[in-house]
């Protein structure tokens, strides 16, 4: 199912909080959590790993397409962290619906400092 059937995407309605706890059971992520906001989906970092946690509208195959291509460019994007659940995507519930939820590591932006 293609993630454009629904035009109005809103990112899922997970707090940081909640995105801390899925980010520890699930990809055994820990650190202090910050919003990295969104138009569609929930990106938090928690420590030196951003968790993408998917809009439900976006087929797992289409986030294993967006996995191949950063593994492709491993080099030079950040690294995609697996779950110890699945291979990479561990699908988590919130809402009534499924989003598929994916961790990666944290690269700090030119000019930027590690902690910003």
């Amino acid at each position: 199912m293609s993630g454009f059937r629904d035009l109005a995407m809103r990112p899922p309605a997970l707090s940081v909080a909640e995105a801390s706890r899925l980010g520890r059971e699930v990809f055994g992520l820990d650190g202090p959590a910050v919003d990295l906001g969104s138009h569609q989906d929930r990106n938090v970092r928690i420590g030196g790993h951003v968790l993408k946690i998917a809009n439900a509208s976006w087929a797992t195959s289409e986030l294993e397409l967006q996995d191949a291509a950063m593994r492709h460019a491993a080099h030079r994007l950040p690294a995609v962290v697996p779950a110890p659940v699945s291979d990479h995507i561990a699908e988590v519930e919130h809402g009534g619906e499924r989003c598929g939820t994916r961790s990666r590591t944290w690269t700090t932006p030119a000019g930027s400092s590690p902690g910003a």
